[in-house]
């Protein structure tokens, strides 16, 4: 039997007029219908942004999942409203993991980022009921809402008690809901997630935290001073922002001054008297150069204080060489904007580069740009292939180089060391204006790269690509099994570490009208250091996947790139001969070769190959000769 059926009513005093012109909304319940009975069987979500200041990660938006049963609720920080999708699975996935249990119902607002079809499709696929409210009707979702508003509101304190930059807003939100989660449920906790709370603590108070002994020497502090700045989700420890160093540092051994904030608008300028060799080049710019003289314009104001942070950023400390001529120093300031026209950060410029004299203050100053072709191309094969793009900035890409030219600046007009006005800078870093400052970013940047295995382009200098070959590397740690070395063990973790990210991933085999039987073939040449022998390396595929792959390394020492070519097809015939008996000779599937050396295939022909390429015997025996 049904229970609280409205009777029907018939208003005959209905005004139809009164209606179109007098009619207001219903009002909403003051409280919750029902409550859900178990964990995760309705889950509220909403989305906060984007927020007017960015965090460092250049996050503007977060968003909230809140159990109904139990309030506990998770949040995660966003750059763009795209990203809600991803952040969802991430967030079902390690729910249910750590409940044993699936979500039933999703409820949310509206929004484009929840009513997509990707979105609609994965929530019918999982089984999950996704109940949106009305349009224009934020009350029917009034669990986030009245959650989001106490999370900013929480935060909105503890920025203000600290008197704290609105950049830590991400650090400050996640302590909020880390307290909200702390500090009692209704009904009880489920699965022991209530957590004590004796190790709480007063957010953005100063700290001081242990310097492992490992990290320093015996005369050295043993603690820096930091900021409170939360707790850590996967560690039981405290964050803390290092006022030394800018960095993020997880420690359990933290002594904290609750009473006591830190003062962020102080500026601080720290100097040391360090003695460097003489100079060996004589005066390079003239009396007269309108630097030095008395006619100088007064250097540029700063359009706000916060124009004066990125000076004392940019320069280093003074030293005093014995010196006739220094590089000359002028402010310029500008302002970068974000792309909605709102002030990013204030930059500021120093060196005067057009004073430097080629083959005494630099050598090489050219650095590669990518070309728009280029870009277009990549953005092309991303639109075809479905991938995703990632942009980066660097903050301030130049004073990343490192100089291997020794350079003294003057000391910037404004920043003079009170009793220290004849000393000057040594810089460690490019600075901006120098010549060589394009040059020795793009080195640094290209040394990173390299050495994390991406290879850059012989045509696009700016184009770096990396491929994860599975079988290479087990190939090449293969020669190290009898006596391996601690470098060997942590390639090899690397190695379970891939394996253990793409356990999913396998060879999909498809219909395709084109059954063809397709060989790729490949080496590099002279790729081991110790015998400067090559790997080679060949696919075979049969209409879409590959099923048979080989990669080994060769028996001799390949006197060029095209012999290493023709090596590598010699220890492949044998296979290709199987494939073409069973496959190609019943008339089942045609065959394609594919080389990427055409002098190489060219050489398969026995009569060809006598007088282009040595003979693997002569091969052989010169590394024997080598050898002894």
């Amino acid at each position: 039997m049904m229970k609280n059926l409205p009777d029907i009513q018939l208003n005959e005093n209905l005004c139809e007029k009164c209606m179109e012109e007098k009619q207001h909304r219903k009002p909403f319940p003051s409280s919750q219908a029902e409550r859900a009975k178990q964990i995760l069987e309705l889950v509220h979500t909403d989305v906060c942004g984007p927020l007017r200041t960015p965090t460092f990660e250049k996050n503007r938006y977060f968003i909230l999942f809140i159990d109904d049963y139990t309030r506990m609720t998770w949040v995660y920080f966003m750059k763009e409203r795209s990203e809600v999708f991803s952040i969802f699975k991430k967030f079902k996935s390690l729910g249910e993991n750590q409940s044993g249990r699936r979500i039933k119902v999703l409820g949310s607002d509206r929004g484009t980022e929840y009513t997509s079809k990707e979105f609609n499709k994965s929530c019918e696929d999982e089984g999950v009921n996704h109940q949106l409210t009305v349009d224009y009707a934020p009350e029917q979702n009034g669990v986030s809402e009245k959650k989001n508003r106490t999370v900013q509101e929480m935060a909105r304190t503890m920025l203000a008690e600290k008197n704290m930059p609105k950049e830590f807003w991400a650090k400050v939100v996640y302590t909020a809901v880390y307290l909200l989660n702390s500090l009692g449920w209704s009904p009880p906790q489920p699965l022991g997630w209530l957590r004590p709370c004796q190790h709480l603590r007063v957010f953005g108070s100063i700290c001081y935290v242990h310097i492992p002994k490992e990290k320093r020497h015996k005369l050295e502090e043993k603690s820096e001073k930091g900021i409170f700045l939360g707790y850590a989700s996967q560690s039981k420890g405290y964050r803390i922002y290092s006022l030394k160093t800018g960095k993020l540092i997880i420690s359990r051994d933290v002594e904290f001054e609750e009473n006591a904030a830190w003062n962020w608008e102080k500026e601080k300028v720290e100097y040391q008297n360090i003695m460097v060799p003489a100079r060996r080049r004589q005066n390079t710019i003239p009396e007269e150069h309108e630097a030095e003289g008395s006619q100088s314009p007064p250097a540029p104001q700063p359009s706000s204080p916060r124009t004066k942070t990125p000076s004392t950023e940019e320069q280093s400390s003074p030293e005093s060489p014995s010196r006739k001529e220094v590089i000359g120093v002028k402010w310029v300031y500008k302002t970068k904007l974000n792309p909605d026209v709102s002030i990013q950060k204030h930059k500021a410029r120093v060196a005067k580069g057009y004073s430097q004299l080629p083959g005494i203050d630099y050598n090489e100053t050219f650095a590669p740009v990518a070309r728009l072709d280029t870009i277009r191309a990549l953005i092309a094969l991303v639109a075809q292939k479905k991938w995703r793009i990632y942009q980066l900035d660097v903050k301030s890409a130049f004073f990343n180089g490192y100089l291997e030219e020794e350079i003294y600046v003057e000391q910037p007009q404004g920043f003079v060391a009170e009793g220290q006005e004849n000393k000057v800078l040594k810089l460690k870093k490019a600075l901006y204006g120098l010549k060589q400052a394009p040059r020795a970013w793009y080195s640094r940047i290209d040394y990173y790269f390299t050495s994390h295995g991406f290879k850059r382009s012989e045509i696009e200098p700016t184009l770096y690509i990396k491929t994860q070959d599975i079988m290479y590397a087990t190939s090449l740690l293969s020669r190290f099994m009898q006596s391996p070395s601690q470098v060997h063990y942590g390639a090899a973790k690397r190695i379970l570490r891939y394996l253990q990210g793409t356990k999913y991933y396998g060879i999909q085999y498809e219909y395709n009208y084109e059954s063809r039987l397709i060989g790729y073939t490949d080496s590099d040449w002279a790729g081991s250091t110790e015998d400067m022998k090559s790997t080679s390396g060949y696919t075979f595929s049969l209409g879409s996947g590959i099923f048979s792959w080989s990669s080994k390394k060769q028996d001799c020492v390949a006197q060029s790139s095209a012999e290493a070519d023709e090596f590598c097809l010699e220890e492949r015939e044998e296979n290709w001969e199987f494939l073409e008996r069973e496959e190609t000779g019943n008339g089942v599937v045609e065959e394609e070769d594919d080389c990427e050396s055409e002098f190489a295939f060219v050489g398969r022909d026995s009569g060809f190959r006598r007088r282009s390429s040595p003979s693997r015997f002569s091969a052989t025996a010169r590394s024997g000769l080598l050898q002894q």
